[in-house]
């Protein structure tokens, strides 16, 4: 059985510019950590280290920017991913209890640097956003 590995890296927050109220916003994250998960999502960090050489260390920043209405949970998200400086639709996965996005794809542009996902969530508060590239 052939095991698949992805390389999962996750941003941390540098800004967040929405108001309590608000239903926009705007987040920029860089990078911060590369890990290893298998592809049921299960940890996998004995490949840790190649994750981390070939995606620690890089000045990767995501910027979000999202419409969230809660009353009617009509919501959508745009992030660009630089670099290489490209722009992929996000769209909501529907979890309970926090606002959360995910790419159906990239473009060739993310492709070619190995990422095939973007995922962007918020709490319901509209804080603590997290970003995350699946390699």
């Amino acid at each position: 059985m052939k095991t698949l590995l992805a390389c999962m890296t996750a941003v941390s927050a540098l800004s967040v510019t929405a108001a309590a109220s608000a239903e926009d916003g705007s987040t920029s994250l860089t990078l911060d950590t590369a890990f290893a998960v298998l592809e049921t999502g299960a940890p996998a960090p004995q490949y840790d280290p190649v994750c981390q050489a070939k995606y620690g260390g890089r000045d990767i920043v995501v910027t979000t920017h999202w419409h969230i209405d809660p009353s009617t949970l009509i919501m959508y998200a745009e992030a660009n991913v630089n670099p290489p400086n490209a722009d992929v639709h996000l769209f909501p996965l529907g979890i309970s209890g926090i606002y959360a996005f995910m790419s159906d794809g990239v473009p060739p542009q993310l492709a070619e640097e190995d990422i095939i996902r973007v995922l962007f969530s918020l709490n319901t508060e509209f804080g603590d956003a997290e970003a995350d590239l699946a390699l």
